[in-house]
């Protein structure tokens, strides 16, 4: 089983995308940002959004954003639990924050949580569950789960 870690179907639409950015020279806090920020934020229903720089910044701002609200979500010690193969940048912001990492095993066909080992690893402790997309694999996830924060969600393909 061989799988590639990254390729292009970038096509002229994004290569010229592209191109006006780096002709604008703002290549952060531009109006494009700032529009992509708003069209995200209306999508989703809410009222603001964030552009990150990378996927490693986006999960830092994450768990910044669970501790450092009115009624924080996390505090250091909580129990994530995360999957055994996934980016360092998926360990290290929880590390930082000092949350106790809880590791499951993979199915190897997906590289993603193996359903099983992931129901049973859920306990009382349990905060949160990182889900990564391992190479653009997505998580199966046709089940209901009970969220960390108290409330039932259904979550589908």
């Amino acid at each position: 089983m061989q799988y590639k870690l990254a390729t292009s179907t970038w096509d002229e639409n994004e290569i010229g995308a592209i191109q006006a950015v780096i002709e604008s020279d703002l290549y952060s806090m531009g109006p494009k940002v700032e529009k992509f920020e708003k069209d995200f934020a209306d999508f989703f229903g809410s009222k603001y959004a964030v552009m990150c720089s990378s996927g490693s910044t986006a999960n830092l701002l994450m768990i910044a954003a669970l501790f450092y609200t009115k009624n924080p979500n996390l505090k250091r010690g909580d129990e994530i639990i995360v999957p055994t193969v996934s980016w360092s940048t998926t360990y290290f912001p929880l590390q930082q924050y000092g949350l106790k990492l809880k590791f499951v095993d993979i199915d190897l066909n997906t590289l993603n949580y193996n359903l099983t080992e992931l129901e049973n690893a859920i306990s009382e402790d349990t905060k949160a569950i990182m889900v990564v997309n391992l190479l653009g694999n997505s998580n199966d996830f046709d089940i209901a789960i009970i969220t960390p924060f108290g409330y039932e969600e259904e979550i589908y393909n």
